[in-house]
């Protein structure tokens, strides 16, 4: 499928509020008007409005203190999830898999975090060794046991494509 984004214009209102929503869950703790305009480069009385609109559609909670903070929805898909730059147990997972050698195509049925699907296929050096993984995370919900399968054959074809750009061995 071709990258939809290439041709993308944001739409204003929506993209402040994406951000917003973003600076919610990257600071981890609630914050007040002045320090997310700050952080965002807006004016308050915009940011105002957006925070209010998201308050009264429970995507964000307004606390007494009037500082903001994700909404229960969306602080729990937030802890449930694996963003970017999350630390994962070597040993668990998709990734655990094929970083240890044991397998080709490693999957994850549940087994990091309740609900959440993962396919993961090893990046190789000249010399061999596995050094890094591509991996694809999806909910239970929307990816099947087939479909995930899929996604692993996916993530080899990707993970040996890179791995011929860094110098391995075409497989």
């Amino acid at each position: 499928m071709a990258d939809s984004t290439v041709n993308l214009r944001p739409v204003p209102a929506v993209d402040k509020a994406a951000r917003v929503l973003r600076a919610l869950a990257d600071g981890g703790r609630p914050m007040g008007i002045s320090e997310l305009a700050r952080g965002l480069n807006v004016s308050k009385g915009t940011l105002r409005d957006v925070l209010l609109t998201l308050a009264h559609f429970g995507f964000v909670v307004r606390d007494p203190d009037t500082r903001f903070r994700l909404g229960p929805e969306l602080r729990s898909l937030a802890d449930a999830s694996a963003p970017v730059g999350r630390r994962l147990p070597i040993d668990k997972g998709a990734h655990a898999k094929v970083l240890a050698g044991r397998d080709e195509i490693g999957y994850d049925d549940q087994e990091l975090f309740a609900g959440v699907r993962a396919a993961a296929a090893p990046i190789v050096d000249s010399r061999g060794r596995r050094i890094a993984v591509v991996m694809v995370v999806g909910f239970k919900e929307r990816v099947d046991l087939r479909t995930l399968r899929r996604i692993g054959d996916r993530c080899l074809s990707a993970a040996r494509a890179l791995s011929q750009r860094i110098g391995a061995e075409a497989a």
